[in-house]
Order: C-alpha cells, then sequence, then structure tokens
C-alpha cells in the first residue's frame, strides 16, 4: 500500500467515470431513437432531449446557492465564444449523425465518427485548449487512436451498408471531430466558474436554442407532430442520461486529457452496445468482432497512457483554484 499515491485515485476515477458515460450515451441514444420513431421526426426527438437536459440542469442549479454563483460569474470568467461554441457543437453534432446515418448506415457512421473523435482528441490535447493539461503528439498516441479506428471497424463487418456518398461521410466526421473540442470547451468552463453542472448547463441550453432553429421549419413542412407526443415518461429519460454524462465529462475532462477518455467513452458505447446486443430479446446476439473490436478500443487507453508515465502536468491541473483556471486567458 505505501507505493499508492492520492494523485492516482481521483485519476482512476475518472477514467471510470468516462466509461460509464459512454454506457449512459449507448441507452440514451436508445431513447431517443424510440421517441424519434414515435413522433417520426428524430430531429424533434433530439430537441426534446436537449430542451429535458436544459430543464433539468437548470432547476439543480437555481436550487444551491453555490452554483447560483457559479452561473451568474460565467459572464466575467469565459469568453463569449466558449459559451457559445459548446452547444453549437453538439447540436450540429446530432443533427449531422442524424443525416449521416440515414444515408450511409449505422456501421458506416460508427466507423466515421469514431476516427474523428480520435483524431481530434489528438489535435485538442497538444493545444492551450485542453484543461487536464497539454499533450504533445506522440507515436504511442497516434498508434492508439489507429487501433481505436481499427476496434470500431471490427465492430461493423458483416453489417449492411448504406449509400458511401461523400457529403455524409464529410459531416459525421467533422463534427466527430469537433467533439473534443466541445468537451474541452465544457471542462474549461467547468474550471473557471467551478461548477461542471454549469458548463453543461451552457451546452444544453445552446443547444437546445440551435436545434429550435432547426426544427422550427421542419415542422411546418410537416417532418413531426408536434401534437401527438407519447405519454409514456421512459421516452423522455434520453434528456436526463444526457445531462448527467455531460456533466461528467466536463469534470472528467479537467482531470483526463481528451483523447483517453474519448477512448473510454467508445469503449463504454461498444460495450454497452454488445450487452443490449446479447440480452435484448430478439436482438442480434452477441458477434465476435464486436467483442474483439471493443477489446482492442480498450486496449487503445492503455497505448494511449503510455506517454503519461512520469508526468505530472495533469495531476497539478486539476488542483488549482477555479479563479487559477480562468477559461478566458488562455
Amino acid at each position: 500500500m505505501r507505493h499508492l499515491r492520492w494523485p492516482a485515485r481521483p485519476l482512476n476515477l475518472a477514467l471510470l467515470a468516462a466509461g460509464v458515460c459512454g454506457l449512459a450515451a449507448v441507452a440514451q441514444t436508445r431513447i431517443n431513437a424510440s421517441l424519434g420513431e414515435r413522433i417520426s421526426s428524430s430531429v424533434v426527438a433530439a430537441l426534446i432531449s436537449f430542451g429535458v437536459g436544459f430543464l433539468v440542469l437548470l432547476i439543480l442549479i437555481t436550487a444551491r446557492a453555490s452554483t447560483r454563483a457559479s452561473a451568474s460569474g460565467l459572464w466575467r470568467t469565459c469568453a463569449r465564444w466558449e459559451l457559445l461554441s459548446g452547444g453549437l457543437i453538439g447540436a450540429a453534432f446530432v443533427t449531422a449523425s442524424i443525416y449521416a446515418t440515414q444515408q450511409v448506415g449505422v456501421a458506416v457512421y460508427i466507423v466515421v465518427a469514431v476516427t474523428g473523435q480520435v483524431f481530434g482528441g489528438l489535435i485538442v490535447d497538444q493545444t492551450s485548449l485542453s484543461a487536464a493539461g497539454k499533450v504533445p503528439i506522440t507515436t504511442a498516441r497516434v498508434a492508439a487512436a489507429v487501433l481505436a479506428a481499427l476496434g470500431a471497424i471490427l465492430t461493423q463487418l458483416g453489417k449492411p451498408l448504406g449509400d458511401l456518398t461523400l457529403l455524409p461521410i464529410f459531416a459525421a466526421f467533422a463534427t466527430s471531430a469537433l467533439m473534443p473540442l466541445q468537451i474541452a470547451i465544457n471542462a474549461r468552463i467547468g474550471q473557471a466558474c467551478g461548477s461542471s453542472q454549469v458548463a453543461a448547463m451552457v451546452t444544453f441550453a445552446v443547444g437546445t436554442v440551435g436545434l429550435a432553429v432547426i426544427v422550427t421549419p421542419l415542422a411546418g413542412f410537416g417532418f413531426g407532430s408536434l401534437s401527438a407526443f407519447p405519454l409514456e415518461p421512459w421516452l423522455y429519460l434520453g434528456g436526463l442520461l444526457g445531462a448527467a454524462f455531460i456533466t461528467l465529462l466536463a469534470w472528467v475532462a479537467q482531470r483526463v486529457d481528451v483523447l483517453r477518455l474519448g477512448l473510454l467513452f467508445i469503449g463504454g458505447q461498444l460495450l454497452g452496445g454488445l450487452a443490449a446486443d446479447a440480452f435484448i430479446p430478439g436482438g442480434p446476439g452477441v458477434s465476435a468482432y464486436v467483442v474483439v473490436g471493443s477489446g482492442i478500443t480498450l486496449a487503445a487507453v492503455g497505448v494511449a497512457g503510455r506517454s503519461h508515465r512520469g508526468r505530472a502536468e495533469t495531476s497539478r491541473s486539476y488542483r488549482k483554484t477555479p479563479s487559477q483556471q480562468d477559461c478566458g486567458k488562455y
């Protein structure tokens, strides 16, 4: 026990939390998909999910004096583009994922999205945007990104493909590559104001407005009925799950580099999908490709972590006070 050090404990907890977020994202995706089918509009379902998440976080934040104070200080501690960009990236990601999935199929979308996210994480980590500390691109980290992409490809072998058209593939890759930036910005906002909940609320507020701008004209043309929502409460839990894991990711990203966070998040999603396939009645069952691909993606986390041995930058970063982490001063 003498060799254990305190900084390792919150780091390990943060790594575990990133994987749990991936599991929650699987449940959220399936709930939102079910809601989208019931109201005949995936985009409207995304808006509902964002709106529910925003309301939940708003209630939690206004109920506590400390988080109310954190929210009131946002304009003093964060740049305006930071407060807007996270939510807009989230709204763009949701919209692109719906469009790309419909055009090229789930299998192609997952591979493209995973590839975009891991290589986006490589770039964000080597900039001053990373709240957990700047991490240069190394051979180990590039190898981890390649392994994750290969693992994603394996999990989708044998699944049907859609039309391989350029525009939806580009949209999926571009918005997925921006997701690590959203995570880093949320972490910066959380550090600056002292509350990850407030950072998540900003994302949901801006994302809700962005999606409303998209949905309003679509609803006018009959894409989704705004007067016939289903009454089952569980169909609206997607926003609650989203609020929980976006808040947790904002906390994790203050302690873990974005690449490893993304790898664990993806690994959690793959394992969640594997469990759903195995235990949901009438599902496709367990595929050896998914098992091996998930294992490769999780192994990539260890490969990415090799470049962190002996580094103290990350453990120092999260011990700084919010005033030292003013997100408007980098």
